[in-house]
């Protein structure tokens, strides 16, 4: 039985890019999504020398901003990689199992099954140019309402997903 859910955009390329991955089986393992992103850059030197609080010349300052912006930006990041490691390791274990797991399918995949990229036609669905930011001339994103108003916005997609139902009566 077909029902109707919503993903984002980014959770479904992940999704798909699991799927090719486990079909390749060169899986990349969410330990080392996480080390990558540990080690991803110079947050700590932009953190020591944010540490003065004699200093707060607007460079200091700045460096300030921009440590934290790195250090929320890399707790998003494992956030995410946390919240994708259990469909990550259903995905890969059982993909091609007899029977296969079903995936998560966007409108297009379910009704178009012969397609083999579906990309272009599932961008163009209502929902996702509802939620997707307009792009537009903006020369101070700090002082935009428009940016202050897009960056809230996170591109989702409708999805059909399977649901498996046993009925359970007397005469069985």
């Amino acid at each position: 039985m077909p029902y109707l859910h919503w993903e984002t955009d980014r959770g479904r390329m992940r999704s798909s890019e699991c799927a090719k991955k486990a079909s390749e089986h060169k899986l990349v393992s969410v330990s080392e999504i996480v080390d990558q992103a540990k080690h991803g850059g110079p947050l700590g030197h932009d953190l020591e020398s944010a540490d003065d609080p004699k200093e707060h010349t607007p460079v200091v300052l700045l460096s300030r901003k921009k440590a934290l912006g790195q250090l929320l930006f890399r707790a998003a990041v494992l956030l995410e990689d946390m919240e994708f490691h259990t469909e990550e390791q259903l995905t890969f274990r059982y993909l091609h199992e007899k029977p296969p797991l079903h995936p998560r399918r966007t409108l297009d995949q379910s009704y178009y099954g012969a397609l083999k990229s579906t990309m272009t036609r599932d961008r163009d669905q209502v929902v996702y140019r509802a939620t997707t930011p307009e792009q537009h001339g903006c020369l101070d994103p700090g002082t935009c309402p428009q940016c202050k108003q897009d960056i809230r916005k996170v591109p989702r997609l409708i999805m059909v997903d399977q649901l498996w139902l046993w009925i359970l009566d007397e005469s069985q």
